[in-house]
């Protein structure tokens, strides 16, 4: 795998984050499959975040 940036909790020799919060390894396959599951992560992450404003927003409306 390849490092980029700093230590990451000890795990420095295994992974490689970059500020965009990228992470590199040897095998494209999995340097694909976790860039895709990052990304999938994130578009949840925003519907959630929309979904909970919309909720707390009629709930102060009342």
């Amino acid at each position: 795998m390849r490092i980029d940036g700093g230590p990451v909790d000890g795990l420095s020799e295994h992974l490689g984050v970059e500020q965009r919060c990228m992470v590199h390894a040897d095998d494209p396959a999995i340097t694909l499959m976790l860039d895709m599951a990052g990304r999938a992560f994130g578009r949840a992450s925003m519907k959630l975040r929309r979904l909970l404003e919309a909720e707390i927003r009629s709930g102060m409306a009342g």
